[in-house]
């Protein structure tokens, strides 16, 4: 092996791989605590809980769990913007545009060119920015439901079931994408990614997955 393959690339920091693993798994306890309660009549609602000592551990966790995620988003968004050099990267731009254009050549044999992508693919972009606000949507409407009735002593009743139809269903559309999308693109295309751990990428990950930021 030469000396040039074993080069490691720097993709995340200490810090991001910490609110990493403290945001998946918060998201993790809520889907897994919350599910049964979005459908209650299936017999492995009954089994989950169960499986966490009950329905009061239950909500305990869940609730525990909210607060986590929502304090970990609140650092992110102030560690990053305020408290170090914000990346403008990270944004959406024209370049993804063209970047989607060519995967789709890509994906389906029309092009054997892969696209030139930079430090984060338009598809990293969409996760990213959707975590960010399914995290709001999930922690304003969480809040809400849980002092419902304080709530509505200031907000009209329709305004509160409403809340709980949006708190559901995002928890719904959030584990598809991450369970399913997320899981697949980072894990499973790429086999034994472990970036969120180490923070590294080798040299030809970063030629394959990153080459505009590469060259």
């Amino acid at each position: 092996m030469s000396e040039t393959s074993k080069l490691k690339f720097k993709r995340f920091t200490l810090n991001q791989r910490i609110e990493h693993i403290i945001f998946f798994t918060t998201f993790i306890l809520l889907a897994y605590t919350g599910f049964p309660l979005k459908f209650p009549d299936e017999w492995w609602s009954r089994w989950m809980i169960a499986s966490v000592g009950g329905f009061d551990n239950r909500t305990t966790i869940h609730h525990f769990s909210g607060l986590l995620m929502i304090g970990v988003s609140v650092y992110h968004v102030i560690y990053h913007l305020l408290l170090e050099k914000p990346r403008f990267d990270v944004l959406f731009n024209l370049k993804d545009v063209k970047d989607f254009k060519q995967q789709v050549l890509y994906s389906f044999k029309l092009s054997d060119e892969h696209p030139n992508f930079g430090r984060y693919t338009w598809k990293q972009k969409f996760e990213y920015f959707g975590a960010g606000f399914g995290a709001v949507i999930m922690g304003f409407t969480g809040l809400l439901m849980w002092q419902p009735f304080e709530a509505m002593k200031y907000l009209p009743i329709g305004f509160v079931q409403i809340a709980n139809l949006f708190h559901t269903w995002e928890a719904v559309l959030a584990s598809l994408a991450v369970f399913i999308g997320h899981f697949y693109d980072e894990h499973l295309d790429k086999f034994r990614n472990i970036s969120w751990i180490t923070g590294e990428i080798s040299e030809e990950e970063m030629k394959h997955e990153h080459p505009a930021e590469y060259e």
